[in-house]
């Protein structure tokens, strides 16, 4: 079960994780498989890009739900106000504004904003 919002470059992918192994939830690396030089990217953002996507947002490990749409709507945000800077310019302004909202002690925790980043053309659209 696949859910995608947006129609522009980048897409926003979250996946249904039942059935998965908690230990490949817990170490992805281990979908990839446990060999040197083994693809990180999974079969599945790598269909995206096979099928036209130019970047994704992904994260490495499972977030809290409040953050991920926190972190998603403020990289939008700024992507929005700004058309000029890269994904991952916009990324990196969302991850700062969070680590510096004092409203709760737990926003400056990586493991609440950390596991995001951009695959793909993260530079200017």
């Amino acid at each position: 079960m696949l859910r995608c919002t947006g129609s522009g470059p980048l897409r926003v992918r979250s996946g249904c994780r039942r059935g998965l192994p908690s230990a490949a939830l817990a170490r992805p690396v281990l979908l990839a498989g446990n060999k040197p030089g083994a693809e990180a990217l999974s079969g599945l953002a790598r269909a995206f890009f096979y099928a036209g996507a130019r970047a994704l947002l992904v994260s490495h490990w499972q977030v809290d739900s409040d953050s991920a749409v926190r972190l998603t709507t403020s990289t939008f945000e700024a992507l929005q106000k700004d058309p000029t800077i890269g994904r991952a310019e916009a990324l990196r302004r969302a991850m700062l504004a969070m680590i510096e909202d004092a409203s709760s002690p737990w926003n400056a925790y990586p493991d609440y904003w950390g596991g995001f980043s951009i695959v793909g053309e993260g530079g200017k659209s």
